[in-house]
């Protein structure tokens, strides 16, 4: 006699002192008395014969079908025990790992503080877009605060407008010089700088961030005024017990 195994488990069969394991996918022959065994104890959870003729297919997904219900049995018959030790206010019992396993194989959750989880690819695609988009967050973050610690240095860092003098304006003998007025050089318009925002960069930064931050934008800090550097410096040394590495910021 034929004996299929089509289901996901392992099938450990013992008979007459004789044991063996039928793997997931193995077709053994067995003789007719140990095969007679085998399906007694066994079809319930999708082990059967398998016979001259049939459709392995449709004989594949039967067993499927039998392994399936009888695992759900198992699982429900598991919850409804818990949900009555919680109704009766007693302790929660620990599902066995052949329950646990099933039932995370079945995507069916357990009544207990644990609460299976089943792993579905939409949920596998959501944590993989969260942490796509928490990095194009970071980046955006870190853009960010570039631009405007570089408005900061680039306030700082313009020029001054070159002064009008007299040795400046053309003149030719009697000509009449142009109008002073027009020969006026406008300042650019200056660059409008929020500190508070400048401060906001780093004054919310992490022990286990500050350090790294400084060292990503050394360029940049060491234009910023006087006044803004002490606020740095402060909370660099609360961190780390010494300044920052900046030229007039000895080491303490």
């Amino acid at each position: 006699m034929i004996i299929a195994n089509f289901t996901p488990d392992k099938i450990h069969w013992t008979h007459e002192g004789i044991g063996g394991v039928l793997k997931p996918g193995d077709v053994t022959e067995f003789p007719d008395n140990r095969a007679k065994h085998i399906l007694t104890k066994f079809d319930t959870r999708g082990v059967l014969q398998l016979r001259y003729g049939d459709n392995e297919e449709e004989r594949r997904a039967q067993a499927m079908e039998t392994w399936r219900r009888f695992w759900e049995h198992q699982v429900i018959v598991f919850n409804q025990h818990n949900e009555g030790m919680k109704n009766a206010n007693k302790p929660y019992i620990r599902a066995p790992k052949h329950i646990e396993d099933h039932a995370k194989l079945l995507g069916i959750g357990l009544v207990g503080p644990w609460m299976i989880q089943r792993e579905t690819p939409d949920l596998e695609r959501m944590r993989a877009e969260n942490a796509t988009m928490k990095e194009e967050v970071s980046n955006l973050k870190n853009m960010i605060e570039k631009f405007i610690l570089s408005q900061g240095a680039a306030a700082i860092a313009q020029p001054a407008p070159a002064p009008v003098t007299a040795a400046s304006v053309p003149g030719d003998g009697d000509a009449p010089a142009p109008d002073p007025d027009a020969l006026i050089i406008k300042a650019p318009a200056p660059i409008e700088v929020e500190w508070d925002t400048v401060i906001n960069t780093f004054m919310f930064k992490s022990k286990k961030q500050l350090e790294p931050w400084v060292d990503d934008n050394l360029g940049v800090i060491t234009t910023w005024p006087t006044w803004l550097l002490d606020k740095l410096n402060e909370k660099y040394v609360g961190f780390y017990d010494r300044s920052i590495p900046v030229e007039g910021y000895s080491e303490i």
